[in-house]
């Protein structure tokens, strides 16, 4: 049975994720060790908050370097709104901070527009990126299948091929679910998003 760790650094809804997880039978763990992270099959890195704190808490562990060395093995890894924000360079919420740098690109706001609120909170479709969702965690999702965002930034790739699918919130098309190589992200809750954040997560298991 594969051993999947959800990354703990004490910001995120990590016991939602974990029953998600849970409802597969399969070897979760949460946990913050260095050991369990390396030999983890997979790994999952959550996040709600703000994206400098993230980055602080992440320092304060000593996890930096090994989810950057977990990375770097190849084996799958899976961001989760703030989560998939900071494996991007750079962020610009509330000045311009570093994140791990596995992905090219960088994590920019939401702009403001009448009838539209930011944060964004609701439910919004996920509309075809520019790769294929084959082989995916989106595999086998119909076009404009809704997910549950909660958020007021969003990661723009260097390279558009990363872009898995966008998703519309007024006039802004944002990028709502990358990958790139062994690396995914998705900016909206899995674990909020019913039938189709549990099939993320199936998916997600079967890579």
């Amino acid at each position: 049975m594969q051993k999947i760790v959800i990354v703990d650094y004490e910001l995120g809804n990590i016991n939602n994720i974990f029953r998600a997880f849970r409802h597969f039978k399969v070897d979760v763990k949460v946990s913050h060790k260095k050991e369990e992270i390396a030999f983890a099959d997979k790994l999952i890195l959550p996040g709600v908050g703000a994206f400098s704190k993230a980055m602080a808490d992440l320092r304060k562990k000593d996890l930096i370097d090994p989810i950057k060395e977990y990375a770097k093995s190849g084996k799958h890894l899976m961001g989760i709104c703030l989560g998939l924000q900071l494996l991007f360079a750079k962020s610009h919420e509330f000045g311009l901070h570093d994140g791990l740098a596995l992905v090219e690109g960088e994590v920019v706001k939401l702009g403001k527009e009448k009838g539209f609120k930011v944060p964004f909170m609701g439910w919004s479709e996920l509309l075809k990126g520019e790769q294929t969702w084959e082989g995916t965690i989106l595999e086998g999702f119909a076009e404009k299948t809704f997910a549950y965002f909660v958020h007021s930034f969003y990661v723009v790739p260097k390279r558009i091929e990363n872009i898995l699918s966008y998703t519309q919130y007024g006039h802004y098309k944002f990028c709502s679910s990358i990958r790139s190589g062994n690396l995914h992200g998705i900016q909206f809750h899995p674990e909020l998003s019913g039938k189709a954040g549990l099939k993320i997560i199936e998916n997600f298991i079967n890579l």
